[in-house]
């Protein structure tokens, strides 16, 4: 389940103790349908495609990352990564908290605010970009560290001074960045992330923003290319795998937790999105298999 704080963002589980810096690699594969859950968060975002590739949105805006290249993802922007043809990427994701590493108040103001307030996004590629590039390899490769706290911090750093160059700073506005998702939609999401093991409708989705039925329909559609239904859908099976992948829990258990109207309807969404039943790919992955998909 998706950790919300007061404001509904994600509250990020770091990878560097008290340090507020997140790094790990992943695989497209290893959602349901290729795709990630569109979530957003205060922390910014980066990634580095070390293999493949796939396409990235953010606000509704669309980008493709290929081997090689590289995208930042500004704090607060709702986005989420997907392969629309089911091909393999991997990745490496850096989440930084912004101003929890700010040594000085005058730091904040002048090189972490108008950061912030500036672009959604930008791509970028190791070419054109390799110190940055290189920096979120190095902060993936930094977990192993014995000082692996030190060297995040100071990385962290190198990262934000990179960006500052790149995206650049900015007055700060009091008007929301242009192409910025609504608040209506940010409390949908939440209101998913909350309620998701319960029975919900789309007016109960919709109620959550504050909107009617085809507003709510319209705005999922603009900023995620989902409806609200098949959004829920996959954040169940994203929270039904974790909980098969633990195996503390039965098949049916796992159904009902996730919300799922029957388990005959659970099982066959799960083999759509993962490549096997529940059953099968609960073993398998408590034997250390992975499951590639197929293309469909």
């Amino acid at each position: 389940m998706v950790d919300l704080r007061d404001d509904n963002s994600e509250r990020v589980k770091y990878s560097f103790g008290e340090v507020p810096v997140y790094a790990e690699q992943g695989c497209i594969s290893s959602y349901p349908n290729y795709r990630e859950v569109a979530h957003w968060h205060n922390d910014i975002e980066l990634i580095a495609v070390l293999s493949g590739h796939m396409q990235f949105s953010v606000n509704g805006a669309e980008v493709t990352i290929n081997d090689g290249e590289g995208l930042f993802v500004n704090s607060k922007q709702v986005h989420f990564g997907f392969s629309s043809d089911r091909g393999e990427c991997r990745f490496i994701c850096v989440l930084i908290e912004p101003f929890s590493l700010c040594p000085f108040g005058w730091f904040a103001e002048k090189y972490v605010s108008p950061l912030v307030a500036g672009s959604p996004f930008r791509a970028f590629s190791r070419s054109d970009r390799p110190d940055l590039f290189g920096a979120i390899e190095q902060m993936y490769a930094a977990k192993s560290s014995p000082a692996s706290p030190v060297m995040a911090v100071s990385l962290a750093m190198r990262i934000w001074s990179d960006l500052c160059s790149f995206v650049g700073l900015r007055a700060q506005s009091s008007a929301p960045p242009q192409g910025h998702a609504p608040d209506s939609l940010r409390n949908m999401l939440a209101f998913i992330y909350k309620h998701y093991g319960e029975k919900l409708t789309l007016s109960d989705i919709a109620r959550a923003g504050n909107v009617c039925k085809s507003g709510c329909i319209a705005l999922f559609r603009q900023y995620l290319r989902d409806t609200p239904v098949n959004y829920l859908n996959e954040y169940r099976l994203h929270m039904a795998k974790d909980m098969l992948e633990k195996g503390h829990s039965s098949v049916t258990e796992v159904s009902m937790a996730c919300g799922f109207p029957s388990v005959s309807y659970f099982i066959s969404l799960f083999g759509k999105a993962y490549g096997a039943p529940p059953l099968k790919y609960a073993r398998a992955s408590r034997g250390g298999e992975q499951f590639i998909h197929k293309k469909i």
